[in-house]
Protein backbone atom coordinates (compact mmCIF):
# COMPACT_ATOMS: atom_id res chain seq x y z
CA UNK A 1 0.00 0.00 0.00
CA UNK A 2 2.83 2.43 0.79
CA UNK A 3 4.27 2.04 -2.70
CA UNK A 4 0.94 3.10 -4.16
CA UNK A 5 0.84 6.10 -1.82
CA UNK A 6 4.43 7.01 -2.74
CA UNK A 7 3.68 6.87 -6.47
CA UNK A 8 0.48 8.87 -5.99
CA UNK A 9 2.30 11.60 -4.08
CA UNK A 10 5.06 11.68 -6.68
CA UNK A 11 2.45 12.28 -9.36
CA UNK A 12 0.98 15.21 -7.42
CA UNK A 13 4.35 16.96 -7.87
CA UNK A 14 4.35 16.84 -11.68
CA UNK A 15 5.53 20.04 -13.33
CA UNK A 16 4.04 20.15 -16.83
CA UNK A 17 6.84 22.37 -18.16
CA UNK A 18 9.44 19.86 -16.92
CA UNK A 19 7.42 16.98 -18.34
CA UNK A 20 7.87 18.57 -21.75
CA UNK A 21 11.49 19.67 -21.20
CA UNK A 22 13.07 16.59 -19.59
CA UNK A 23 12.74 14.17 -22.55
CA UNK A 24 14.55 16.71 -24.72
CA UNK A 25 17.25 17.33 -22.12
CA UNK A 26 17.87 13.60 -21.62
CA UNK A 27 17.71 12.99 -25.36
CA UNK A 28 15.02 10.34 -25.42
CA UNK A 29 14.40 10.44 -29.16
CA UNK A 30 15.08 7.58 -31.55
CA UNK A 31 18.80 6.82 -31.74
CA UNK A 32 19.67 9.14 -28.84
CA UNK A 33 21.35 7.92 -25.65
CA UNK A 34 18.16 8.13 -23.56
CA UNK A 35 15.95 6.59 -26.23
CA UNK A 36 12.59 5.51 -24.85
CA UNK A 37 13.06 6.89 -21.34
CA UNK A 38 9.79 8.30 -19.96
CA UNK A 39 9.40 11.23 -17.58
CA UNK A 40 6.60 12.23 -15.24
CA UNK A 41 7.97 15.76 -14.93
CA UNK A 42 8.97 15.77 -11.27
CA UNK A 43 12.11 17.70 -10.32
CA UNK A 44 14.89 16.13 -8.23
CA UNK A 45 14.33 18.14 -5.02
CA UNK A 46 10.69 17.01 -4.98
CA UNK A 47 11.65 13.38 -5.68
CA UNK A 48 14.14 13.42 -2.80
CA UNK A 49 11.68 15.08 -0.41
CA UNK A 50 8.97 12.51 -1.12
CA UNK A 51 11.43 9.59 -1.03
CA UNK A 52 12.73 10.71 2.38
CA UNK A 53 9.16 10.86 3.67
CA UNK A 54 8.54 7.23 2.62
CA UNK A 55 12.03 5.85 3.34
CA UNK A 56 11.07 3.89 6.43
CA UNK A 57 7.70 2.82 5.03
CA UNK A 58 8.85 1.29 1.74
CA UNK A 59 10.19 -2.26 1.74
CA UNK A 60 13.18 -3.50 -0.23
CA UNK A 61 10.68 -5.17 -2.56
CA UNK A 62 9.05 -1.78 -3.11
CA UNK A 63 12.43 -0.27 -3.95
CA UNK A 64 13.09 -3.11 -6.37
CA UNK A 65 9.80 -2.31 -8.11
CA UNK A 66 10.85 1.34 -8.35
CA UNK A 67 14.16 0.35 -9.94
CA UNK A 68 12.31 -1.47 -12.70
CA UNK A 69 9.72 1.23 -13.29
CA UNK A 70 9.15 2.63 -16.74
CA UNK A 71 9.35 6.14 -15.23
CA UNK A 72 12.71 7.84 -14.80
CA UNK A 73 11.71 9.62 -11.59
CA UNK A 74 10.62 6.39 -9.91
CA UNK A 75 13.91 4.68 -10.83
CA UNK A 76 15.80 7.70 -9.51
CA UNK A 77 13.84 7.54 -6.25
CA UNK A 78 14.72 3.86 -5.91
CA UNK A 79 18.45 4.55 -6.27
CA UNK A 80 18.20 7.53 -3.95
CA UNK A 81 16.58 5.32 -1.30
CA UNK A 82 19.32 2.72 -1.72
CA UNK A 83 21.97 5.40 -1.25
CA UNK A 84 20.18 6.59 1.89
CA UNK A 85 19.87 3.09 3.33
CA UNK A 86 23.43 2.20 2.37
CA UNK A 87 24.70 4.55 5.06
CA UNK A 88 23.14 2.32 7.74
CA UNK A 89 23.66 -1.12 6.21
CA UNK A 90 26.33 -0.86 3.56
CA UNK A 91 26.95 -4.58 2.96
CA UNK A 92 23.26 -5.36 2.43
CA UNK A 93 22.64 -2.45 0.07
CA UNK A 94 25.94 -2.88 -1.74
CA UNK A 95 24.84 -6.41 -2.65
CA UNK A 96 21.31 -5.22 -3.41
CA UNK A 97 22.64 -2.55 -5.76
CA UNK A 98 25.05 -4.97 -7.45
CA UNK A 99 22.11 -7.26 -8.17
CA UNK A 100 20.23 -4.43 -9.91
CA UNK A 101 23.15 -2.50 -11.43
CA UNK A 102 21.82 -2.78 -14.98
CA UNK A 103 18.88 -0.61 -13.90
CA UNK A 104 21.14 2.26 -12.90
CA UNK A 105 20.69 4.05 -16.21
CA UNK A 106 21.39 7.76 -16.04
CA UNK A 107 22.17 7.89 -12.32
CA UNK A 108 25.92 7.91 -11.72
CA UNK A 109 27.55 5.00 -9.93
CA UNK A 110 30.25 6.43 -7.70
CA UNK A 111 32.30 4.24 -5.41
CA UNK A 112 35.50 6.27 -5.54
CA UNK A 113 34.64 9.29 -3.40
CA UNK A 114 33.98 7.57 -0.11
CA UNK A 115 33.68 4.09 1.29
CA UNK A 116 30.48 5.30 2.95
CA UNK A 117 28.74 6.50 -0.18
CA UNK A 118 28.35 4.49 -3.35
CA UNK A 119 25.89 6.62 -5.26
CA UNK A 120 26.03 10.23 -6.25
CA UNK A 121 22.92 12.00 -7.44
CA UNK A 122 24.01 15.31 -8.85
Amino acid sequence: MCLYEFKTELRTSVNLEKKEFLPKFFKTGKGQYGEGDKFLGVVVPDIKKIAKKYNTKLTDQDIEKLLYSEWHEERFAGWFLISTRYKKNNKKYYNFSKKHMKQLGSCRYDCTKSNRRIFSFS
